[in-house]
């Protein structure tokens, strides 16, 4: 039987570099999960209950597993797009390469 994953959504007012080359990502916030990457994907697409805010211009979709440090190595990073309000796909910044578990920090 395969394992049940999740897939954590979690927004960020910024991802920039900081004085060492790690990501500064200033106001951080995660909203919830979904079983279904799909849905997860739609949830940022069509920006559910207003994930945005205003302030949350990036957002990271990690998979996760039931466990500790049960992390899945998969995650794809987004950016809010005002004209189409919504996230939409981006490619990971380099300062965020070595960096995981933004959901559960």
């Amino acid at each position: 039987m395969e394992e049940q994953s999740y897939w954590f959504i979690t927004v960020m007012e910024r991802i920039v570099p900081d004085s060492y080359g790690f990501a500064d990502t200033g106001a951080m916030r995660c909203w919830g999960f979904y079983k279904d990457r799909h849905d997860a994907e739609e949830a940022l697409h069509y920006n559910m209950t207003d994930l945005w805010e205003g302030i949350y211009h990036f957002a990271v979709m990690e998979e996760y597993y039931e466990g500790i440090c049960a992390y899945g190595h998969n995650r794809q990073f987004f950016m809010y797009d005002q004209t189409k309000k919504g996230y939409f796909e981006i490619g990971e910044p380099e300062c965020v390469k070595n960096i995981v578990g933004f959901s559960i920090c």
